[in-house]
């Protein structure tokens, strides 16, 4: 996966990552796994 992301975005998410003592794929995988409990795909 490839996209842009602004600055204050990225200085925002290392330092979160960072605080957190966490890598950023971890938190982007565990963000994604609480965005799928919230919003549960809908299913046809």
């Amino acid at each position: 996966m490839s996209f842009e992301v602004s600055a204050d975005f990225k200085r925002e998410y290392k330092s979160y990552a960072v605080e957190q003592g966490m890598s950023l794929l971890k938190i982007f995988k565990e963000s994604f796994e609480l965005y799928q409990k919230v919003y549960p795909a809908k299913r046809r």
